[in-house]
């Protein structure tokens, strides 16, 4: 004989002395069953083997890495300014093969023994050389000197006019001073023996002397300037203009007797004394200074040699070309009137 089973809600009902419950006739039962929804009748179904009627899981596509371009690795410059002349060599002195426009780039393939001038390729089918200070640069950390520098074309000399004869000697002057190249053409001063201010003393503060570490956040970046009279007496009053970047004067004096202060960040600075209390007059010009643009000589072996690991220009042909980054020094430069 087959058992029957009542629901369990009915036995439960049963036990509390209730009146049992009627019951649905089995063909009630399927009619309301079919009306119910078919996800919902698989549900019913499924219960009655499972604890629960879990919803059937969505499978996650695994995300797609997008490949990240690779930067290029070979040295190159972007061209900073408009019509900026392509010379044969790394001086002004040298003819103009070309003209690059803002923006252009050019593969970099050496560099000059001072680092201020570029050698690029190519214009039919020859190098050419641009000034580092109109150009970006695209790793040249490891751009070495060219071994084919021409040489410098020789200055044409002019032979002198005869002079008229006169009935008595002239009276001998002073020398003039000569005329300053342009100063963005080089990173090198221009140090004329007949300026009134002459640059008596330079000095680089490198590793161990300027407050610290060359990489410290600590180390100092300025330039300090010192005017002197001709008996060494302080001088205030006296223009110090900058001749390259962003060009600014300061006056001595505003830091002290005869002194200045430039703090230092990415623009070149090459200074002269542009005016004194006594009016304009003339002056040497520094080599150029600066952060990322310095006159390379001027800071090899300066900071840090080459047994130290995070030395700057140990020599002129380890780890030195422009731009320097990420490096702390200072200056102290003084002009002393001598005329």
């Amino acid at each position: 004989m087959q058992t029957k089973y009542l629901p369990l809600r009915v036995i439960e009902h049963a036990r509390a002395g209730g009146a049992r419950p009627a019951m649905l006739a089995p063909s009630a039962i399927a009619a309301g069953a079919a009306r119910l929804p078919q996800a919902l009748r698989v549900c019913s179904r499924a219960a009655r083997l499972q604890p629960r009627c879990a919803p059937t899981a969505t499978a996650t596509p695994a995300p797609v890495d997008t490949p990240t371009p690779t930067p290029p690795t070979q040295p190159q410059l972007t061209v900073n300014g408009d019509a900026v002349n392509i010379r044969q060599g790394p001086d002004t002195g040298y003819g103009i093969i070309a003209s690059a426009e803002n923006g252009q780039t050019f593969p970099v393939t050496g560099r000059n023994g001072a680092g201020d001038w570029w050698q690029i390729c190519c214009f039919d089918g020859q190098p050419g050389w641009i000034f580092v200070a109109l150009t970006t640069g695209q790793n040249v950390e490891g751009v070495t000197v060219a071994e084919n520098i021409p040489a410098l074309p020789p200055t044409p000399i002019v032979a002198p006019e005869a002079a008229a004869p006169t009935s008595a000697p002239a009276a001998e002057s002073a020398p003039a001073p000569a005329s300053a190249p342009d100063p963005a053409a080089s990173s090198a001063g221009f140090f004329d023996p007949n300026a009134a201010y002459q640059i008596t003393q330079f000095r680089v503060l490198g590793l161990d002397e300027n407050n610290g570490g060359i990489r410290s956040s600590s180390a100092l970046h300025y330039i300090l300037v010192t005017v002197l009279d001709a008996a060494g007496n302080p001088v205030n009053g006296a223009v110090v203009r900058n001749l390259v970047g962003e060009k600014l004067d300061v006056i001595s004096g505003s830091k002290g007797a005869g002194t200045a202060e430039i703090t230092m960040f990415w623009e070149p600075y090459k200074l002269t004394v542009a005016a004194d209390p006594g009016g304009p007059t003339t002056s040497q010009i520094s080599n150029q200074m600066g952060l990322a643009f310095p006159h390379l000589p001027d800071i090899a072996g300066k900071l840090g040699g080459v047994d130290y690991e995070y030395a700057v220009c140990p020599t002129l042909e380890i780890k030195c070309g422009w731009p320097i980054q990420a490096v702390h020094f200072s200056y102290e430069i003084t002009f002393q009137k001598v005329k």
